[in-house]
């Protein structure tokens, strides 16, 4: 099987114990390694003691399935990324052989591997993957969330102007997959939560600290209050997918949208690019909707016009900042009809990380 990693690097409480990522029958989860028996082969096993036996793959862990582990490095320049192989000494990454150990020295010319930590709760001072401290809030489906239905009963549908006709719309989406690709980053795209569409920062995303990604098939939380850990204060997701238009027949509908703090969308054509200021189809600062559905340009930029069963390329941006966080997406056609976010379908194509 080649030559095997070291067993001083399995288990939990030792010291220098390898983190990984793997499927243990439910879900993908932190755990450790307990042996190898193969050459990209372990069995894992999780905090509650649950095991599986996995095979090495260079492969986000929220889209791990049976069967599947993944061991993430971080490169000198903090970005990060899955390994294929791993000695010893040496990890293969994107067909790279390159020395890597436990430390954080961004000048030694290693990747750093996570360790699973002392604590029996597989945490460290170095979280690599986002999950130490929930890496998933606002959890998905958490809270009163899609309470956009009581908000839908006070608005009317109207034209703002001359309905958008997104491009881009396609019949089906390539390696579909359930829901939005949901990418996490520290820090925030203004500089405070009253700061106007208009000044925020549009390249935000391009250098931003990565965080964690998931598949978000919810994208409407409602309000919660933000804690203590990772990334539970002072975040910015962007959503990237599809959407497909719910009605059978083309129609206009209006998007609006609940924020605390910031939300903005792009969709057809205009999400594929790189948002700018002058493409986003709405954009609200801290607004709690329907009492600003009405103000063009802040909280719906226009009404849009969907053909039936298409699916069209969206993106998402929210930054919470400190206190509540609320976001929701929802829209009403010209026909009277009222969607929430639990009506609304997504998709995404997990290819590279890139949602579309």
């Amino acid at each position: 099987m080649g030559r095997p990693l070291n067993k001083r690097y399995f288990g939990v409480n030792v010291a220098d114990n390898l983190k990984v990522q793997f499927f243990n029958g439910d879900a993908s989860v932190p755990g450790f390694i307990v042996k190898q028996t193969g050459s990209k082969r372990f069995i894992c096993q999780d905090k509650d003691g649950n095991r599986a036996t996995c095979y090495l793959v260079e492969k986000a862990s929220a889209d791990l399935s049976q069967g599947e582990m993944s061991i993430t490095v971080a490169y000198d320049n903090s970005t990060v990324g899955q390994i294929t192989k791993i000695a010893t000494h040496k990890v293969t990454i994107n067909g790279e052989s390159m020395p890597w150990s436990f430390g954080n020295n961004t000048g030694d010319a290693r990747v750093q591997i996570e360790e699973a930590g002392e604590d029996g709760t597989l945490t460290d001072g170095d979280d690599l993957e986002g999950d130490d401290i929930n890496g998933d809030y606002p959890v998905p489906g958490s809270g009163t969330y899609r309470t956009a239905a009581t908000a839908l009963a006070g608005i009317t549908f109207a034209n703002k102007g001359t309905p958008y006709n997104p491009l881009s719309n396609v019949a089906s989406v390539t390696n579909a997959t359930p829901g939005l690709l949901r990418n996490k980053y520290d820090g925030n795209f203004c500089a405070a939560n009253n700061t106007v569409p208009a000044s925020w920062n549009y390249s935000f995303f391009d250098t931003a600290d990565f965080i964690k990604s998931i598949a978000d098939e919810d994208v409407s939380w409602g309000q919660q209050t933000d804690g203590d850990g990772l990334g539970e204060h002072n975040f910015s997701i962007e959503w990237k997918g599809y959407v497909r238009a719910p009605g059978s027949t083309a129609q206009n509908y209006n998007f609006y949208a609940e924020s605390d703090d910031h939300i903005a969308m792009w969709i057809g054509t205009d999400a594929l690019n790189a948002p700018t200021n002058a493409t986003r189809l709405l954009g609200s600062t801290n607004k709690v909707l329907p009492a600003n559905a009405t103000i063009a340009g802040v909280a719906n930029a226009n009404s849009v016009t969907l053909a039936g069963q298409q699916w069209y390329p969206i993106r998402i941006w929210f930054s919470e900042f400190t206190g509540g966080c609320k976001a929701q997406i929802y829209l009403q056609a010209a026909d009277g009809t009222k969607y929430n976010g639990n009506d609304l379908e997504f998709s995404h194509n997990p290819t590279e990380g890139s949602g579309f």
